[in-house]
């Protein structure tokens, strides 16, 4: 489940009771496991002194509330409803499930009831026209991918599939998804032979030089594709990360302060004043945070903008305190008790 990044509030304690604390935590649900809570609002009365005072007081005094609304009782008529608790379908949501169900058809794979059943073939839609295409002709359109898949069942379409670049690209993806790295990069090298003009093969040639290794390779591939599509803001984004790790550092401030204004200027500045303290200018960067610094797209779990503090103001991670606003780690001083 995606959310919006939050800092922990250092007030509230960490609750033992818990098995994950945050979205960027998890716990596996194995094969025919399931779990099912409960969720109970309404107002409460309950000793100000317990409720502020410890965990373990707090929840003692609240175990009164929750037996009043009689949460196991709801648990166990829910549980007993099973399938049998169908109402009107008010929505079918995107048409992966249909285009699985209709895979599965095509390659005489057993049918899915379940699948069949909550996916009807009416939410099958543009983005999964492509595939639809591949199963009933062995082709792909020409043309920027909508979408992608991976999976062994797909895999072997796609090994088959006639060559195109489309096809190349897309062999690519499913290889590097595998652990095929080598065969991944030989096969965006043939969509690029088969399409010169193709930046996202190139874009993907330049994401897989920096992992593997060759930075001032990826740094080139990345602004040689952003020269064919230079109004893709991500791409602009890839672009200076690969040039700041091939130390191309002027390059990358030149780049992120030419940006187009768009929902990622908050990233782009960010990299402009990461980029000016490797490059020595650490009042550039100082000034960017000096003026308020927001990142629109920072991931959860993502420190980026405390590590830039603590290396503009040379502060020793465990000995300073972060400013909130540019504070989001989630273990650490952040983090509480």
């Amino acid at each position: 489940m995606a959310g919006v990044p939050y800092r922990l509030d250092p007030v509230l304690p960490r609750d033992p009771g818990r098995p994950d604390q945050a979205q960027l935590e998890h716990v596996p649900l194995g094969p025919g496991e399931s779990w099912s809570w409960s969720e109970v609002y309404g107002p409460v009365s309950v000793p100000v002194e317990a409720v502020h005072g410890e965990w373990v007081d707090a929840v003692e005094c609240m175990e009164p509330a929750v037996a009043e609304a009689a949460v196991e009782s709801v648990l166990g008529e829910r549980s007993g409803a099973g399938d049998a608790r169908q109402g009107e379908r008010l929505h079918s949501g995107s048409g992966w499930g249909a285009l699985e169900s209709l895979r599965r058809e095509v390659a005489g794979e057993q049918a899915s009831p379940v699948t069949d059943r909550l996916f009807p073939r009416s939410s099958l839609g543009e983005d999964q026209e492509p595939w639809i295409a591949l199963l009933e002709t062995g082709t792909l359109p020409p043309g920027t991918p909508r979408s992608y898949v991976v999976g062994t069942p797909w895999s072997g379409l796609l090994e088959r599939a006639a060559d195109s670049a489309a096809s190349m690209l897309h062999r690519g993806v499913v290889r590097w998804s595998a652990g095929r790295r080598v065969a991944a990069v030989e096969a965006w090298e043939a969509a690029c032979a088969l399409e010169p003009d193709s930046w996202l093969a190139l874009r993907n040639l330049a994401a897989a030089s920096g992992l593997m290794g060759e930075p001032g390779r990826s740094a080139e591939q990345y602004l040689r594709a952003l020269d064919l599509m230079p109004d893709v803001p991500q791409l602009r984004v890839e672009a200076i990360q690969a040039l700041i790790a091939a130390d191309r550092l002027a390059e990358a401030i030149a780049l992120a302060q030419t940006a187009p204004a768009s929902s990622f200027s908050g990233r782009f500045r960010f990299l402009q004043a990461w980029a000016a303290v490797l490059h020595g200018d650490v009042g550039l960067a100082e000034s960017i945070l000096e003026r308020g610094l927001e990142i629109a797209d920072l991931r959860e779990g993502e420190v980026s903008l405390s590590d830039l503090w603590l290396t503009v103001h040379r502060a020793p991670p465990g000995q300073a305190d972060v400013p909130f606003i540019y504070d989001f780690r989630l273990h650490g001083a952040a983090a509480g008790p």
